[in-house]
């Protein structure tokens, strides 16, 4: 089990269980961003990675330095994990939070 998968399993088994552990770590986020949804930023804050990317369905990108771009494309070097998959739980959490749930980890628009 690498960092990345570890920290996903601390999280818990079940959508519920993942975000109780969000909340109580003060992990917050933005919905429908895969940047800034609070998985990504847990991630960032538990591997000390500035960019992490986490897909609905797909896997989880992380990288410890900066997202870089060149010529309107990505850069990809320096990807420590690419297409991690998630927990089952981690997956239905962000399902679930994307469609309105768990609202208290939503980060207010100012």
């Amino acid at each position: 089990m690498n960092a990345l998968q570890a920290a996903l399993a601390k999280l818990g088994n079940t959508a519920e269980e993942v975000y109780r552990a969000l909340k109580e770590a003060g992990i917050q986020g933005k919905r429908k961003s895969c940047s800034s949804c609070p998985i990504a930023n847990y991630l960032k804050r538990e591997l000390n990675y500035d960019h992490v990317v986490v897909g609905g369905d797909n896997g989880i990108d992380a990288r410890p330095g900066r997202f870089q771009r060149q010529g309107g494309a990505h850069l990809d070097e320096g990807c420590i994990y690419r297409d991690e998959p998630h927990t089952a739980a981690t997956r239905a959490f962000v399902k679930q939070f994307d469609g309105g749930c768990y609202d208290s980890l939503t980060i207010r628009q100012q």
